[in-house]
């Protein structure tokens, strides 16, 4: 994760919160648009100048099917 100037979150508070707001962020995509991210990495997530995330890297992403069907592209 970086901010807009391209420095990680300093604090151990803020990575959590910004960690918690990833999984969200991965939450909604897999259980509401049921995607899968396959592509998650720190260079994916990207921290704006006023503190809000942003998840990147949706290049990758694969509808998400039930156990046994086959994963569409």
């Amino acid at each position: 994760m970086t901010t807009a100037d391209g420095t990680a979150p300093k604090t151990r508070p803020v990575r959590l919160c910004l960690s918690l707001q990833v999984a969200d962020a991965l939450s909604y995509l897999h259980n509401v648009e049921r995607l899968v991210h396959l592509n998650i990495s720190p260079q994916c997530v990207v921290v704006t100048r006023k503190g809000m995330w942003k998840l990147m890297g949706l290049g990758f992403a694969q509808t998400w099917t039930e156990p046994g069907q086959q994963v569409s592209k």
